[in-house]
This record gives structure tokens, C-alpha cells and sequence, in this order.
């Protein structure tokens, strides 16, 4: 089985470490407790911040995906990263921030 992930934090929590506090504990769940395979997460080309957070925890680039989301009307390209349990092996050495408990109220309900 695999599943996908997607995320959207406020900017007034960017540079905290929740994303990755977030993508961590996913896999955690989704690899010891669902006993999944896989990750799936797709990103925009040109958003580097998420590349290198999928990048920092683990994920892999598998490639390019033509047309893959609409907005507004218009077809977006999107890079597809995966994360299998023995990536996470792979990254043994990736140390992980020591951030703050996540709360609801760090959501952004304006967008």
C-alpha cells in the first residue's frame, strides 16, 4: 500500500521546523504502524523550499509529471518524490530539528 502526503503551512511558521517535524512523524506512522510501503508527495518545479524539505527528509526524485494539477485554469507541471522504508535507512546521518510541539492555532485559516 502507499499513500500521499501534501502539507501548507503559514508563513508566519516558515523556518521552525514543522514541516519536517510533520514529514517525520508520517513516515514514522505510515511505515511502523500502517505498515505502508510508500510515500508519494508531488511539488511545483519552481517551489525550492518544499524540494528541499522532501529532499532533507528522505524522499527521492522520481521525475517530472506533465500537466498534473489545474490552477486557475492552467496546467501545472509537478515533480513526483517518493519515500520508501529503506530511504529512511539510507539517512540515518539526517538530524532533525528540535522544534516546538505543533498546535492548531499554528494554522493559517485565511487561505
Amino acid at each position: 500500500c502507499s499513500c500521499e502526503a501534501g502539507y501548507k503551512f503559514s508563513s508566519r511558521v516558515h523556518h521552525h521546523g514543522y514541516a519536517t517535524e510533520a514529514l517525520t512523524a508520517l513516515a514514522n506512522i505510515v511505515f511502523t504502524e500502517l505498515n505502508m510501503h510508500r510515500i508519494v508527495a508531488c511539488v511545483e518545479p519552481n517551489n525550492a523550499p518544499s524540494i528541499h524539505l522532501l529532499e532533507r527528509v528522505g524522499f527521492v526524485r522520481e521525475g517530472l509529471c506533465r500537466d498534473h494539477t489545474c490552477q486557475h485554469g492552467i496546467w501545472i507541471d509537478h515533480l513526483q518524490y517518493s519515500l520508501l522504508p529503506t530511504d529512511l535507512d539510507n539517512n540515518s546521518h539526517i538530524q532533525y530539528p528540535n522544534v516546538p510541539v505543533w498546535s492548531p492555532e499554528l494554522l493559517d485559516r485565511k487561505s
